[in-house]
């Protein structure tokens, strides 16, 4: 039986950092059941993307946006659908 693979968001501020991590994770999914389903470039969005777009894991530098605190964190666990194990 395949497992499904572990859908991830990728937030970061900067468009570079996102494009890297993503080749990263491409380069792993022959190893690892894994999908990247959506990029965010701040807090904002990843809540807006969160919200059409069932996520397993989100990577996030903490430093996106000046705004994020741990209620954005709380938001955005709040907002992921998480799959049973």
């Amino acid at each position: 039986m395949t497992e499904a693979p572990l859908r991830i968001v990728l937030v970061d501020d900067e468009a570079p950092a996102r494009r890297r991590l993503r080749e990263l994770l491409d380069d792993c999914t022959g190893a690892l059941p894994l999908m990247v389903v959506g990029e965010a470039g701040s807090g904002r969005e990843a809540l807006h993307l969160l919200g059409t777009t069932p996520a397993d894991l989100v990577l996030t530098d903490i430093h996106t946006c000046q705004t994020w605190t741990a209620s954005s964190s709380r938001a955005i666990c709040s907002s992921c659908r998480f799959r049973q194990c």
